[in-house]
C-alpha cells in the first residue's frame, strides 16, 4: 500500500485528460461529426458574407459564425485524427499499442445517477478511472512525474487496488485501455 509520505511526494492526480480513454472507431464517428457541424458553422459565415438578398451587409455577423467554427472544429479535428491513429493500430499493428508497467496510486468512480428525462439525461453514465505512477524498464518506458489517468471498465475497477502493480495496454492516442492485469513481484 502507498503511505501519506509517497502520495505527498507524487503530488495531486489530475483525472481530467484530453484523452477520452473511448474507443478509436467511436472516436472517430464523434470527431468527424462535430468536424462537419464546425464547418457548417464556418460554412454559413461565408456564404453570408457573398452579396446577394439575404444576410449580406453583415459582416461583424459573418465574421462571428466563422470563428465560433474555426474554434470548434479544433478539438474534434485532433480527436477524429487520434481516432483514426489508433484504429489503424488496432486493426493491422497491434504491435504498436504502448504497453505501461506501473502501481496504482489512485481509483475514482462517477456513481449512476438517477436517469432525468428529457433528450439528453444527464449523468446517467458511470466512469471509472485508475491512476498510475510508471515504475518499469521497458522499451516503450518514458518517467512520469505525474500519474497517467486512465478510463477503465468496471470490472477493472473492481478489480484494481492501490498499490497494486499492473501491466497496462492502451491505445498510444486516445489511451483506450485494451487490458490492465497485476504484475508479481
Amino acid at each position: 500500500m502507498l503511505d501519506d509520505d509517497e502520495l505527498a511526494r507524487i503530488g495531486p492526480i489530475f483525472w481530467w485528460s484530453w484523452r477520452p480513454g473511448i474507443k478509436p472507431l467511436k472516436a472517430l464517428m464523434v470527431g468527424g461529426s462535430l468536424c462537419l457541424a464546425a464547418l457548417c458553422i464556418i460554412g454559413i459565415g461565408l456564404l453570408t458574407l457573398l452579396p446577394g438578398p439575404s444576410a449580406a451587409g453583415n459582416p461583424p455577423g459573418s465574421l462571428v459564425l466563422i470563428l465560433l467554427g474555426l474554434a470548434m472544429l479544433a478539438y474534434p479535428a485532433l480527436l477524429a485524427l487520434w481516432g483514426y491513429q489508433d484504429l489503424i493500430i488496432e486493426l493491422s499493428q497491434h504491435k504498436k499499442r504502448a504497453t505501461l508497467i506501473g502501481r496504482i496510486v489512485g481509483l475514482r468512480a462517477t456513481l449512476r445517477r438517477q436517469a432525468r428525462p428529457g433528450i439528453l439525461p444527464r449523468g446517467s453514465t458511470p466512469w471509472y478511472g485508475v491512476a498510475l505512477l510508471p515504475t518499469g524498464s521497458g522499451p516503450q518506458h518514458v518517467p512520469h512525474y505525474r500519474p497517467l489517468t486512465l478510463s477503465v471498465s468496471e470490472e477493472v475497477y473492481r478489480s484494481a487496488e492501490k498499490g497494486m502493480q499492473v501491466e497496462v495496454t492502451y491505445s498510444p492516442h486516445l489511451y483506450y485501455v485494451y487490458s490492465l492485469a497485476p504484475v508479481d513481484g
